[in-house]
């Protein structure tokens, strides 16, 4: 499959990135991040 360069992909490829906590409850907000990442990884 091709795929485009993204500039973005780029950055969280090589310096990664932080989800950080919070005080609150976020777990709406974590779970969302989850499906996301699920949605657009490849399966293998």
């Amino acid at each position: 499959r091709d795929v485009t360069k993204s500039s973005n992909a780029d950055i969280a490829h090589d310096y990664g990135f932080f989800v950080g906590n919070h005080p609150i409850d976020i777990r709406a907000e974590i779970d969302y991040l989850h499906k996301t990442l699920k949605d657009i990884t490849p399966t293998r």
